[in-house]
């Protein structure tokens, strides 16, 4: 059941790709980092719940959030928990570390 459930969310994330996410927040992300690239490094699931881990990289390539670019390559880990509800997801929590990619990009804290 747990394998089964892992390959279907896992199926459903790649299908929404990039519009399950503010259109906006994609549309900077990927002018600022065109070149950027996620991983899948673990899906784990449990009962209704399944959580998936990321490494994602890319080139500073454009503004972000009002910092400009440094052409630095930058590295982050994430993870996404899913709620499963009668086969559909019910519930999104989505974790990167933000001052992590922020002080990659140069920024002063």
């Amino acid at each position: 059941m747990k394998v089964i459930l892992a390959e279907a969310l896992l199926k459903a994330v790649l299908r929404q790709g990039r519009a399950a996410w503010d259109p906006q927040f994609i549309n900077e992300f990927f002018k600022a980092f065109p070149d950027w690239h996620t991983t899948i490094e673990h899906i784990v699931a449990e009962n209704n719940l399944v959580v998936v881990f990321l490494n994602g990289s890319g080139t500073h390539k454009g503004e972000f959030h009002g910092i400009p670019p440094t052409n630095k390559l930058v590295n982050i880990r994430s993870s996404e928990l899913y709620k499963i509800v009668n086969g559909r997801i019910s519930g999104h929590w989505y974790v990167f570390d933000q001052l992590n990619l922020l002080t990659q990009t140069g920024v002063s804290l």
